[in-house]
C-alpha cells in the first residue's frame, strides 16, 4: 500500500490485506512491480512516459514514434477456443484465395490506425479470412479492429493450427495512449478488450468454417503489457546504447536479442547494475520493466524479452541477499562480487576477453 520511509532508505512496505494495514519490516525492498509503483508512491524519480523520437529507430520502430500519440503504450490478452473442426478449418485456412480488387480497396481503407506490428495496417490473417472480415465489416456484425476511446485501438491476432483435439488460442492486442499508472483507464480498456475477445468468437462461429460449434473455454485473468512508467536510475539505459552495443564496467548481462533482427551491434549490449538503482533513496532496487531503460510500448524488444526480465529479477535478488548479508546498502556493494557471483550462476556477461577485461579472470 506504501512505502517505510526512515531517515531517506525504504525500510520496507504497509501491505494491507483480510487483517488490515500492517509493515513489513526489510533492510532491502525489490521493486518488480513493472510500473513502478513502489517508486512512485516513494517519490523517486520516475519517467512516466518518453516523446516521441526518429532517432531511436531501429530500436524503437518507427510505427511506435508518430507524434500524434504523446504516450505509447501497448498491451494484449490470451483467449483459447474449444470445440473447432480442426480438417475444416485447415482446409479453408490453406485454401487458395485470390483476393479481389474490392477485396484489396478494402483493406487499403482500413489503413486508419498508425500501428502496423498490430494488424493496423491490413489484416495479419492469410487471404481467406479477407472477404470474410470485409463481409461482416459491411453488414455490422464485427469489426476486427476499432477505436475503444481517444487514441486506443484494438485488433485481433492470427490464429494458428488447432491442436488435434480442436483447441486454438490466440490473442486480442491494444495500442495507443495507455497510461497505465490510471487505474480509472486501465479499467475501462480492459473491460473492452474482454468484450472484443467475446465478438471475435463470434464471428469466428457465425462466418468461419470449423468454428461452427466452438466455444470460449478461458480468457487469460490479466492484460499483458510492454511499456509504462520506469525509473530515472542512476544509469538510464538508451536506445542508443542498445544499437552501438555499449559496455559499462557493473554489467550484470549481455543481451544479444535485438542483435538478431533490429541491426544492433551483433555482440549484443550490456545491462548495467546502475539500471536497478534509483536516485535519491538506499534501500531499493528496482527490477523488470520498471528498471531504467527508454521504451515506448513494445520496444525495445531487447530490454523487456522474458529471458533478460527473468536474469534481471535473480540478478536483484542476488544483490539485495548480498547487501543484506555484507550489511551495505545497494547502491555500494561491490559489483564485481556480484559479477562473480552471477557469472557463476551462468549469466552471459560477455566472452573470455571481455571477462579478463572486467576483472573476473
Amino acid at each position: 500500500a506504501d512505502p517505510i520511509i526512515e531517515e531517506n532508505r525504504m525500510a520496507g512496505l504497509f501491505v494491507e490485506g483480510k487483517s488490515g494495514r500492517v509493515a513489513v519490516k526489510a533492510k532491502v525492498v525489490i521493486d518488480g512491480s513493472a510500473d513502478a509503483d513502489i517508486s512512485r508512491r516513494a517519490g523517486v524519480p520516475v519517467i512516466m512516459s518518453v516523446p516521441a523520437d526518429p532517432s531511436y529507430d531501429p530500436i524503437i520502430k518507427p510505427q511506435y514514434m508518430h507524434e500524434e500519440y504523446k504516450v505509447w503504450n501497448d498491451t494484449g490478452i490470451f483467449y483459447a477456443v474449444a470445440n473447432i473442426d480442426a480438417k475444416a478449418f485447415g482446409e479453408f485456412r490453406n485454401k487458395k484465395t485470390t483476393l479481389s480488387d474490392a477485396d484489396r480497396a478494402w483493406m487499403d481503407e482500413r489503413n486508419q490506425f498508425v500501428h502496423e506490428g498490430m494488424a493496423y495496417r491490413g489484416l495479419r490473417f492469410p487471404d481467406p479470412f479477407v472477404p470474410l472480415f470485409r463481409k461482416a465489416w459491411e453488414r455490422g456484425d464485427y469489426y476486427y479492429q476499432k477505436s475503444v476511446e481517444h487514441n486506443v485501438h484494438v485488433s485481433v491476432q492470427d490464429i494458428g493450427e488447432p491442436t488435434a483435439s480442436g483447441i486454438v488460442g490466440s490473442r486480442i492486442n491494444m495500442g495507443g495512449e495507455i497510461r497505465r499508472e490510471d487505474m480509472v483507464q486501465n479499467s475501462r480498456l480492459e473491460s473492452s478488450i474482454r468484450a472484443h475477445v467475446v465478438e471475435t468468437v463470434q464471428f469466428f462461429r457465425n462466418y468461419i468454417p470449423g468454428f461452427e460449434d466452438a466455444y470460449l473455454i478461458l480468457i487469460a485473468p490479466y492484460l499483458g503489457s510492454r511499456g509504462g512508467p520506469f525509473i530515472d536510475g542512476e544509469v538510464v539505459l538508451t536506445p542508443e546504447d542498445i544499437r552501438i552495443g555499449r559496455r559499462f564496467d557493473d554489467t550484470l548481462l549481455r543481451n544479444t536479442h535485438d542483435a538478431n533482427y533490429r541491426r544492433a551491434e551483433a555482440s549484443g549490449f550490456d545491462t548495467p547494475y546502475r539500471t536497478l538503482l534509483p536516485k535519491g533513496l538506499d534501500g531499493l532496487l528496482v527490477t523488470g520493466r520498471a528498471s531504467s531503460y527508454v521504451r515506448r510500448g513494445h520496444d525495445p524488444g531487447s530490454a523487456r524479452a522474458r529471458g533478460a526480465l527473468m536474469l534481471l529479477g535473480e540478478a536483484a535478488g542476488v544483490a539485495a541477499a548480498m547487501s543484506v548479508k555484507e550489511d551495505v546498502q545497494p547502491r555500494d556493494l561491490n559489483v564485481k562480487q556480484l559479477q562473480k557471483e552471477l557469472l557463476q550462476r551462468g549469466f552471459p556477461l560477455g566472452d573470455e576477453a571481455r571477462l579478463v577485461e572486467l576483472g573476473l579472470r
